[in-house]
């Protein structure tokens, strides 16, 4: 696959800020913060590698929060606000949270193809 011009050379620094920018306890995991998972799109990602053990715990965990129907929900809370209008977006950011995470999930060879 072609990389755009200065690939190579962007990638010691954005290893060096991986290790201040992406949270590796999964304790941490449930509030707002950058996941292993959230940095790579597949397998040659250029923190796949990087991330090692921590990105395979990622994808554990976030296979874990599948609800039962088979979906991801949003983790994030919009308080006491709007409340009629959250349940009504609930679903579609569910929707696309889901299709999203599926995709992911396979690029990562994490779920079958089938």
């Amino acid at each position: 696959m072609a990389q755009p011009a200065g690939a190579d050379a962007l990638l010691p620094p954005l290893l060096e800020r991986a290790f201040e920018l992406v949270i590796v306890d999964p304790a941490e995991w449930s509030g707002y913060v950058l996941k292993p998972f959230d940095t790579v799109t597949g397998p040659d990602s250029p923190l796949a590698r990087f991330l090692g053990e921590a990105l395979d715990t990622s994808i554990a965990w976030e296979i874990d929060r599948q609800a039962e129907d088979g979906g991801w929900y949003p983790h994030w809370t919009w308080g006491d606000s709007y409340p009629a209008t959250r349940k009504v977006v609930r679903v579609g950011i569910a929707v696309e949270l889901t299709l999203k995470m599926l995709g992911k999930l396979r690029a990562l060879g994490a779920v079958d193809n089938t």
